[in-house]
């Protein structure tokens, strides 16, 4: 009876015989017959020959072999006879190939048996490289694939130098540099091809691999399989090789194994298993079964290598099937392995197996007959390898996604979904650090509820936010088992819903600015490289989000810029500092009558305009390039047609070689300086009088263009015996600082102790900073300490130990900003409301599509097919040019526009704004006119009322000022002709009456005339004073508001008794409001003595908070409220008071008086 284990051996020869990549044949060979074939018939046929001879049968003759050139059976015939192997080769002439047939004799005489081997020599023979291959003494058949590594390796990044080899019996070992390591290990046939080898991987950066002949350690040719991996440095560049080489020459010459005895077949067994437990990859021979339908549903496992559990984490497990061992394995593994087994061919593939929690790269080929179905399988887990492939991937597409957001909330809201959707987690958020508070503006979450708001320090525990403050990575498996964390800090952590977290500081300056926090409602043990990620991914969205903020403070900079240079009144042009003018704002050409048109920029020069003062023009610019700033210069320009202007021009540097001009129109203002000029010198009040509101104008343009909206303060830094800033010291501050603080003693005391806060905002780190690296500092903040609540924008800037800072209230701004998002939201929440409606014209494809506003906005039904001239159908006749024109425009696609049109819908008229802009392509050409209509009837109709109301106004405020006027006129007319007038004409009589004649004949006479024409001329001197005094007070010039109004109550002294009262707490007021103010209450004064009755009047003038509190009241007769109408003085009064945004309260009643209280903001903001 036949042992099993040479049953065993004798199934594994037949595997290796069938499967073997070379084709053999057995013959069996009973007598020489040369015409008769049937005397040598196949007995056995492998898979390889079955490839290229066909469907050979048993029992067949093998014709191919047979050729007018060489006699086969002859050659079997030989071979049988003799015993001795041998050995021919066959060309093909057409094809040049050439195949050599090896014969040897095997078994016994009766009948003899002679094994055929057919291989394809033609590659041997042209590059003679394996002439010796086998032997002719070797009659052997190749059934074994030696594997695994037989030696190790290193070589420079050149292969010019070997650092070492390890050859493990198999080859010499080198255990120096060796730079002779090729005539040492590589027979010099084959020094070409491993070179061409090795070249090409260096300069494709590829691993390096390829079987070919070395030098054994016994001095003999064997064969290997040398596979290196270059390393590289940072750059990328190949530092140097590693390799290994696995000894194949016994595969090589697997044929002997064919001759061996039974004692061969045990020994090979026992290599086989020795090989494949020294190969680096696992290996396990396996049985497939399968279900009464064909289909693969399980296997057996026969046999494994001992790296088998270090690649599954599997043990004991032959002769267990995969489903007992892991019953949610993947149905996938099944199939490929029953395909393997039932078609006899192998598989490489890459597949996850999820139940060993691995990737595997799978090499399968079927073992022996097809039953029992079995498969060798060689495996290596890829798993690490894929994670970072795909950590990799994530990476790149979180990049992709992110690069094209433009809103930094939408930038965190996508960054938190990708990697919470990448790390499976169950929360993921992105906070802002803001003072005390971390702020969550948007995040992302499954299962749990997102985590949004705003969420104070205190809340995370001490130990999260020192290490946040320290930059350190806070990570936690289990919160219930972290010994880090305190009871208090579970409880909370616990309550959100979470067990386990992993969070990522942002540090910006050694400042903790953000965190980037991933939550997982289980205990979860974060890996190394999941740490990793979400350190990088943190890096990623903080600069993503400072991109997307920089991109929208940019945008919302270009916005205020724009609408500061549309201002209509004030001309805005650039110029580079040759005077070329580069830009100008319409209102400028405006000023010098230019069409835009018209106007060629880059050639017209400023020079060409300002040419009545070209010196101080040029001046100018040397002042901006000097100190950044220049003007004002008032100068007469040129305008294209020939006419002449005066403006005022001020300039600023823009820091690209180019600085920003702006100009105002104060034409009228010079025409009436000349006509001061023009006018006699005795009646220049009178003058001043009547061009007061001229030059009240002047004033207040004067107070706009000199007092600057930035703060600006100079530093001095204050050091203690370490040379450690400890505070700054205030050297000096303008004017606005002041006004902002309200103090006027900063200069000399310690910023800190004025202004605490400074502190706690930052801005005394940020100046301490400035002063040491010399690096200019600015930053927003916003202040609300010592009752100040705003917003500022302030920069620091170093000197020789001093520090320049500019300040600038931004609270507008930030309120603005505010308040357009509020807006925002509530324009999109009301505009399916609005009537309007968008539309979009292709305008090479005709197609005109409307939004269903559209549709309302016309009464069309939904849907309905229109194009551009539906405009034309239903616009008013007023309205058909210019909706022919809206049709042009959206069909040609040529500019940008903006019309009104007015349509008739249904029975009524509507008024429609259009508005259109071009989307061009990037060859420039129009492809799309996107627009909006806006139906502005209610609008336009509220525009009117709104209109039509305020010209009521402004013609009352005309009448009453034109009226005030003309009687001012006539009071002073009537003073000068009653006046001033009647003495001159009485002075001029009595000096025609005085002669010289009088003075000898009648000299006390003459005295006496002369001494009254001198009274009559100081009555005139005194008359002069009191009208001059009346159109222009000295006092109030020379002293100030409370001289001025204590000289008039004292003057007017006479019918009524004055009492004044001026305290206003050393406020210094503008000098148009300390006018305003004296004006009103001589104008008060006057009416009392003129028309009170009154024995008495208090004048009280009192700073309260931000107004100026003005009381007149008398004892006079009063007047009935109901019966008496305000005058024309009154009525002036009021209407001053409303242009200065007062109020104004009169009581009175009839025999109790008249009492008039006014208030007047002391800071008038025009």
């Amino acid at each position: 009876m036949e042992k099993p284990e040479n049953s065993a051996s004798e199934n594994d020869y037949k595997a290796f015989f069938e499967n073997s990549a070379e084709a053999y044949v057995l013959l069996e060979v009973s007598h020489e017959n040369t015409t008769q074939h049937q005397a040598i018939t196949a007995l056995s046929v492998n898979r390889s020959a079955r490839n290229i001879f066909g469907n050979l049968q048993i029992g067949e003759y093998l014709k191919q072999l047979n050729t007018t050139d060489w006699d086969f059976d002859a050659f079997c015939h030989q071979v049988a006879k003799s015993g001795n192997p041998d050995q021919h080769i066959i060309q093909n002439k057409d094809t040049e190939q050439r195949v050599q047939i090896s014969a040897f004799k095997f078994g016994e005489n009766n009948p003899a048996k002679v094994a055929i081997r057919y291989e394809d020599v033609s590659e041997k023979e042209l590059k003679k490289l394996k002439t010796n291959t086998f032997q002719q003494s070797e009659k052997k058949f190749q059934h074994y694939v030696i594997a695994g590594s037989s030696m190790v390796y290193n070589m420079s990044a050149d292969w010019k130098k070997m650092y070492m080899l390890e050859g493990n019996d198999t080859l010499d070992d080198t255990k120096f540099i060796n730079e002779n390591w090729l005539e040492k290990y590589i027979p010099h046939q084959d020094h070409d091809l491993v070179l061409k080898h090795i070249a090409l991987a260096i300069e494709k950066k590829i691993n390096f691999e390829l079987e070919h002949r070395v030098i054994l350690a016994d001095g003999k040719i064997g064969w290997v399989h040398s596979r290196a991996v270059p390393l590289f440095d940072h750059n990328g560049k190949i530092t140097e090789w590693f390799g290994t080489g696995v000894d194949i020459t016994g595969r090589r010459l697997a044929e002997t194994l064919l001759r061996e005895s039974e004692r061969r077949y045990r020994d090979s067994t026992r290599k086989y298993h020795s090989l494949f437990n020294s190969i680096d990859q696992g290996f396990c021979l396996i049985e497939m079964l399968f279900n009464e339908e064909g289909t693969a549903t399980d296997y057996l496992i026969l046999e494994t290598n001992l790296i088998f559990e270090v690649q599954t984490g599997l043990s004991g497990v032959i002769g267990k099937t995969m489903k007992s061992i892991a019953p949610n394995h993947e149905t996938y593994w099944y199939q490929r392995y029953g395909e393997v087994a039932l078609s006899g061919k192998p598989k490489r593939f890459e597949a996850p197996a999820a139940a060993l929690n691995r990737i595997y790269e799978a090499y399968a080929f079927a073992i022996g007959e097809q039953s029992p179905y079995q498969v060798a399988v060689l495996f290596n887990d890829i798993t690490e390898r894929k994670k970072s492939e795909s950590i990799q991937s994530f990476l790149l597409s979180l990049g992709d996604e992110l690069r094209f957001i433009s809103d930094p909330v939408n930038v965190e809201a996508t960054a938190c979904r990708l990697l919470g959707n990448f790390l499976g987690a169950n929360q993921v958020h992105y906070g802002q650090t803001q003072g005390d508070l971390v702020v969550i503006k948007q995040g992302w979450s499954h299962i749990l509820p997102p985590l949004v708001g705003k969420f104070p320090y205190q809340n995370f525990g001490k130990h999260l936010v020192a290490g946040y403050r320290a930059g350190l990575t806070q990570v936690s498996n289990d919160i219930s088992k972290d010994p880090l964390i305190s009871p208090v800090e579970r409880q909370f952590l616990s309550s959100s819903g979470f067990h386990a977290y992993l969070a990522v500081p942002l540090i910006k300056e050694e400042v903790w600015v953000a965190t980037l926090a991933v939550h997982s409602i289980e205990a979860r043990k974060w890996t190394l490289k999941e740490i990793q990620l979400v350190e990088e991914v943190a890096q990623r969205t903080w600069a993503a989000v400072e991109r997307a903020a920089a991109e929208e403070r940019l945008k919302l900079s270009e916005q205020h810029l724009k609408s500061m240079l549309n201002i209509p009144q004030v001309g805005v042009l650039t110029l580079d500092f040759s005077g070329k003018i580069l830009s100008a704002n319409d209102a400028f050409l405006e000023m010098i009558k230019y069409a835009r048109v018209d106007f060629e920029f880059k050639k017209h020069r400023w020079f060409d305009f300002v040419n009545s003062d070209v010196k101080a023009s040029i001046k100018l610019l040397s002042d901006v390039q000097q100190s950044g700033i220049g003007g004002p210069l008032e100068v007469e320009v040129q305008r294209s047609d020939d006419t002449q202007v005066w403006l005022i021009f001020t300039a600023a540097a823009l820091g690209d070689g180019t600085l920003v001009t702006y100009a105002v129109n104060i034409n009228e203002r010079k025409i009436a300086e000349q006509k001061l000029v023009e006018l006699n010198e005795h009646l220049e009040q009178e003058i001043a009088k009547r061009t007061m509101e001229l030059q009240e104008n002047l004033t207040l343009l004067q107070t706009v263009y000199n007092t600057t909206l930035v703060g600006m303060s100079v530093f001095k830094p204050v050091r203690n015996e370490q040379n450690t800033i400890i505070d700054f010291e205030i050297v000096t501050v303008n004017k606005k600082i002041q006004d902002e603080s309200g103090k006027n003693d900063l200069v000399g005391q310690l910023y800190t102790e004025v202004f605490p806060g400074i502190r706690e905002t930052g801005i005394f780190d940020l100046m301490v900073k400035t002063i040491q690296t010399g690096i200019p500092g600015n930053m927003e903040y916003h202040y609300n300490f010592d009752g100040v609540n705003k917003w500022y924008a302030t920069m620091f800037v170093k000197g020789e130990d001093i520090l320049v800072s500019t300040n600038l209230d931004i609270t507008d701004r930030v309120i603005a900003e505010q308040q357009r998002l509020r807006d925002y939201i509530l324009l999109q929440q009301s505009e399916e409301l609005s009537l309007s409606g968008s539309w979009d014209y292709q305008v090479n494809s005709n197609d005109f599509k409307w939004s269903d506003g559209m549709y309302k906005l016309f009464s069309i039904a939904p849907g309905t097919a229109i194009a551009p001239e539906i405009y034309l159908k239903y616009a008013t006749k007023e309205s058909l040019k210019t909706a022919q024109k809206v049709v042009d425009l959206i069909k040609n696609g040529r500019e940008d526009f903006e019309e009104t049109i007015s349509l008739h819908i249904n029975g009524k008229y509507k008024l429609v704004r259009l508005k259109g802009i071009i989307a061009k392509s990037t060859q420039d050409h129009a492809v799309r006119v996107l627009g909006v209509d806006i139906d502005i009837t209610a609008l336009r109709e509220s525009e009117n009322k709104l209109r039509r109301l305020e010209m009521r106004q402004q013609q009352e405020i005309l009448r009453v000022m034109l009226t005030t006027q003309e009687q001012e006129q006539r009071r002073i007319s009537e003073s000068l002709h009653n006046g001033v007038g009647q003495l001159l004409y009485g002075t001029q009589l009595s000096m025609n009456h005085i002669t010289a004649k009088m003075a000898f004949e009648d000299l006390t006479k003459f005295n006496d005339s002369r001494n009254y024409t001198a009274k009559l001329l100081g009555e005139s001197i005194k008359e002069t004073r009191r009208i001059s005094h009346e159109l222009m007070p000295t006092a109030l010039a020379e002293f100030g508001l409370k001289a001025a109004i204590e000289e008039a109550c004292s003057q007017l002294t006479e019918k009524v008794e004055f009492h004044c009262m001026v305290a206003l707490k050393q406020t210094k007021l503008d000098t148009f409001m300390e006018l305003a103010i004296f004006r009103t209450l001589q104008e008060l004064m006057v009416n009392v003595v003129k028309h009170a009755e009154a024995t008495r009047c208090d004048v009280i003038v009192l700073k309260e908070e931000s107004n100026v509190l003005i009381t007149v009241r008398d004892n006079g007769k009063g007047m009935h409220p109901k019966l008496h109408q305000p005058g024309i003085g009154i009525s002036s009064i009021k209407s001053k008071v409303l242009l200065l945004k007062g109020t104004i309260k009169i009581n009175s009643r009839p025999g109790e008086g008249t009492q008039v209280r006014i208030s007047l903001p002391y800071k008038f903001d025009i």
